[in-house]
């Protein structure tokens, strides 16, 4: 049974008046005349939907282009740019398109002369007034010289670390830069050429500032050993970083010293007392008469493993008996399998 076709005859859907029923094979279409004196024919459900305001069918099509003209749209690939500000130009509103199709933007200069620019010409930077600044002198200084040598970095950065209040290792304790130093010339004059790239700014006295006297070029190392979260020990009558006695001692590593003195050990004995061997391998012997690698030597005439033997030779026995000794629990284990039972049963 086809569905029941709503009447829509003398009804009227915002612009459209329904006149007469259009003949149609797929569903109820109608003869509307709009306001503008268009006609026009239109499908039942898109009259019904005139309601909504993104759908069906209000008018000949007149009503969207009054709208259009009324408020235009944007395209979708322009960017809009009224209200923003591109050096001495105040974009105001768009002023059409150029003979290559891109778009023209009116343009108020500070000056109070009115043009209009391209798009691109203003996203790039090529267009900042409208002419009148030409010839001008540049607002900004020229860069220093020297401001792509390392001598002018550190220096800036010299500056920026203590003018920030927040790094609290430098600005935030009050470290500073002399009056001398607030020019790249004394300082250039005073500190000289980095000697070396490995090298940069270092205070003698952590707690001082930035000034002739208390600044040398150091070294990474130099600069760890400055600093003032390092632990101070007293070695040999002097007062140093941990790390600088570990080196001067020379008898175990820095970790390892760090961990005797977490366990109460004395300074001293911490630093000279050597760490054990454990960690130590022997690479090479002499046996039979050759020279050889451990290994080959193990896996040619060994009667015990490589680990075996090498723990044999770190405890002092001799490449002979390290090798050729078989391990004693070994054998047992072995003698214990092929033990026959004493009924003469078959071995367990």
């Amino acid at each position: 049974m086809p569905p029941k076709t709503i009447d829509l005859l003398g009804r009227r859907f915002t612009r459209l008046l329904v006149v007469s029923q259009a003949p149609s094979r797929l569903g109820a279409r109608w003869n509307c005349r709009c306001d503008c004196g268009n006609t026009v024919v239109v499908y039942g459900h898109n009259l019904l939907k005139s309601a909504h305001p993104k759908k069906g069918s209000r008018s000949c099509g007149c009503l969207k282009r009054e709208g259009l003209r009324l408020n235009p749209r944007p395209s979708r690939r322009a960017i809009y740019l009224p209200g923003q500000r591109f050096g001495h130009l105040q974009v105001l509103t768009q002023s059409g398109k150029d003979d290559r199709g891109e778009l023209l933007w009116l343009c108020e200069c500070d000056c109070g002369k009115r043009v209009a620019v391209r798009s691109s010409s203003l996203r790039y930077g090529n267009s900042r007034s409208c002419g009148c600044r030409i010839g001008v002198a540049r607002e900004t200084p020229a860069p220093h010289p020297l401001s792509k040598t390392p001598e002018y970095r550190c220096w800036q950065n010299m500056h920026n670390r203590c003018g920030n209040k927040d790094l609290a290792a430098y600005g935030g304790r009050g470290i500073k830069v002399c009056g001398r130093w607030g020019l790249f010339e004394n300082f250039h004059a005073d500190m000289g050429l980095r000697p070396s790239p490995k090298l940069s700014i270092e205070r003698v006295n952590n707690d001082g500032d930035y000034e002739p006297d208390n600044c040398v070029w150091g070294t990474r190392r130099v600069q760890n050993n400055n600093q003032r979260s390092n632990r101070l020990v007293a070695y040999r009558g002097e007062t140093m970083s941990l790390a600088n006695a570990v080196r001067r001692a020379g008898a175990a590593n820095y970790f390892c010293v760090k961990a005797r003195l977490k366990q109460g050990w004395p300074v001293e004995v911490a630093l000279e007392t050597p760490a054990r061997a454990g960690r130590q391998r022997i690479t090479s012997v002499e046996y039979r008469g050759q020279r050889m690698s451990l290994a080959a030597a193990v896996r040619a005439f060994g009667a015990v493993s490589y680990h075996v033997a090498s723990q044999r030779l770190l405890r002092g026995w001799s490449v002979e008996d390290a090798i050729d000794t078989p391990r004693r629990k070994l054998e047992d284990k072995r003698r214990r399998r092929h033990r026959q039972p004493p009924c003469g049963g078959a071995p367990k």
